[in-house]
């Protein structure tokens, strides 16, 4: 089972329920969240990734890393988290 499954299952069953934040404001539902992950998994697939590839993902804490996530897992691709804080030589 692909994780990203429980994202349009949370869409699908509370579609404006809040989904994500920065702090206390409200950036998105659960509706608005899969929407843009399927926009970024159709960005993906676009761009030629094809399931099986690897993302690579270096972004500080924003909710567009979760958006970018669960789109790379709609696309079929697995994430590599590369940590924002790391320093050049690291």
């Amino acid at each position: 089972m692909n994780i990203s499954l429980w994202l349009q299952r949370m869409a699908q069953a509370y579609p404006q329920r809040p989904a994500l934040f920065v702090g206390v404001q409200q950036i998105a539902d659960y509706g608005q969240f899969e929407h843009r992950s399927a926009q970024a998994a159709a960005w993906f697939k676009d761009a030629g990734i094809r399931p099986g590839d690897r993302i690579a993902l270096y972004l500080t804490n924003v909710p567009e890393y979760l958006i970018l996530l669960y789109g790379a897992w709609y696309a079929g691709a697995a994430v590599v988290p590369i940590n924002a804080k790391l320093h050049p030589r690291e």
